[in-house]
Order: structure tokens, then C-alpha cells, then sequence
């Protein structure tokens, strides 16, 4: 009997019929919504074989599902991908007043006027991963990212009245005191009488310039929110070090890279007290 060369080959590869892929597709379907579902998929890739499961699941996930389903990841398939919730936990909940936020220097100038001398003092580490890249809390004496010789930083964290936004502001200062750091540049201000206004700018990854000019604060409208956040502050309202996340070492431990470095030098994935 004569074949034509598609039908050979659909012979000998079963799983390159029309309705064998359907039937996969559908399995699949079936784990997250419905059949209905299946059959959309099935209508936007005429050849269903060619979608991997993963792909088909977020398909579905995306169009359909009403809510975040919690998905399941093949780590051979999806490297260096993690779960939204099990990085974002209940630590991840806002922490009291947020009204405030960490100023980031550019190399634009940021116009800041300095208001109180009262501070927060804060210990972080950096994660470079890309899943949780960004400065994180220490989790203290069995801190996971002290157990695998992360540096630990320690910061000073001021707040400042940005005219610019017409808000208050949080300026993070490390404890260097090398020529080009801010921490140098800004002491003899603030021990200065005069109420200023500062302009800083970072100038390279390792320096910032710090300049001033007199200023009269009623000028912004800055009287009335800084006296809002100075009562909230002294009545234990407003957390400063929220401006950085806590993370807990069960949460670092589900980070892909800090996991790896965890397991190798044997140190037991989410050991150690949470701050």
C-alpha cells in the first residue's frame, strides 16, 4: 500500500498524531483548570507536541486561573528560578510606618536637609544572587550568610527631609571614613548650626560629593511633616531599619545559589535563629 512520507514517519513515531499530543496537553489541563482550558491551549499551538509542560502550565496559569496557583518547577528545566512565596514569606509583610523610603545616590545631585541627630545603626549583608540581589538584614549569631563568610556592613541610617519629593527621606551612611566617602563630608555639617540644605551625588562606585547652602526650612513646607514623623518616631511608630528587608535564614536557604553554598560547606539548609 502506498504511504506518503508523512504518514511512514507519523507511523513509526506515534506521538507525532494529532490526538496524542491533545491527550498530554488535556493531563495537563486537567491538573489546573479544564478541558476547556486544554482546548484553547490546543487552539493557539496547532502542533501541541512542540509545547514543553512547564510552557503549557503557564499558559493555562496565566489566562485562566483566577488566582496564583502555586507552581511546581523542574529545576533541571527552569534553572536558577524559585518560588515567589517561599522567597517573599511572612517576613516580607511592611514593617510600620512606610511613608519614608532608602534615598539612592546617582550621579545626580539629591537634595536632602538634615532635621535630627537620631539615628538607627544597622547590620547587612549584600546578596549578589539574582533571585534576592540587594542589601538584606543579619540574621545575627547564627546568621546563614555569616556562616558562609559573607561580609557583614554596618550602616547608619539618618533621616532627612527631601524638599525635592516633599517627604522624608533615609540616608544610609557606611562607617568609612576615607576621603570620598560620605560619612566624612557630612559629620562637620550637621555639627554645624546652620540649617542646611545638602546636595549629594555619587560620583563614581566608590565616591560622592557632598555640598551645602543655607536654607530656610519654611521655604519647602517641610515644618509640618518632619513634625509628623519626629511624634511617630519617639512614640515607637515608625521602625527606621524597616527601609531594609528581614529576611529569615529558611528564606535565604531557599535561594538557589545561597542553598548550593550552604550544602557545601555542611552547614544544615534554614539552621540558625531568625533575628
Amino acid at each position: 500500500m502506498l504511504q506518503f512520507r508523512s504518514e511512514r514517519r507519523r507511523d513509526r513515531y506515534p506521538s507525532l498524531a494529532r490526538s496524542r499530543p491533545l491527550t498530554v496537553t488535556r493531563r495537563v489541563a486537567t491538573q489546573q483548570v479544564s478541558h476547556v482550558a486544554a482546548n484553547a491551549v490546543y487552539n493557539l499551538w496547532p502542533a501541541p507536541d512542540a509545547v514543553p509542560a512547564v510552557a503549557a502550565g503557564r499558559i493555562l496559569g496565566a489566562v485562566f486561573s483566577p488566582t496564583l496557583s502555586r507552581a511546581t518547577f523542574n529545576e533541571g528545566q527552569m534553572a536558577n528560578c524559585v518560588n515567589l512565596f517561599d522567597v517573599w514569606g511572612a517576613e516580607q509583610v511592611p514593617q510600620g510606618d512606610k511613608s519614608f523610603e532608602l534615598v539612592r545616590f546617582t550621579r545626580q545631585e539629591v537634595a536632602v536637609i538634615p532635621f535630627t541627630s537620631t539615628i538607627a545603626v544597622v547590620k547587612l549583608h549584600y546578596n549578589d544572587e539574582p533571585e534576592a540581589r540587594g542589601y538584606v538584614h543579619c540574621n545575627g549569631t547564627e546568621c546563614a550568610l555569616c556562616r558562609l563568610g559573607r561580609t557583614v556592613e554596618e550602616r547608619v541610617l539618618l533621616p532627612v527631609f527631601l524638599p525635592g519629593q516633599g517627604k522624608i527621606g533615609i540616608i544610609s551612611i557606611s562607617k568609612s571614613s576615607r576621603p570620598g566617602a560620605i560619612r566624612p563630608q557630612l559629620l562637620p555639617l550637621l555639627r554645624s548650626e546652620k540649617r542646611l540644605v545638602l546636595f549629594i551625588k555619587k560620583v563614581d562606585q566608590m565616591n560622592f560629593k557632598v555640598g551645602s547652602s543655607e536654607v530656610d526650612p519654611k521655604a519647602f513646607g517641610c515644618d509640618r511633616p518632619i513634625e509628623d514623623f519626629q511624634r511617630k518616631l519617639e512614640a515607637g511608630e515608625i521602625d527606621l531599619t524597616s527601609v531594609y528587608p528581614h529576611q529569615s535564614n529558611e528564606a535565604l536557604a531557599r535561594v538557589p545559589g545561597i542553598n548550593r553554598m550552604l550544602q557545601l560547606k555542611g552547614v544544615p539548609v534554614g539552621a540558625g535563629s531568625e533575628r
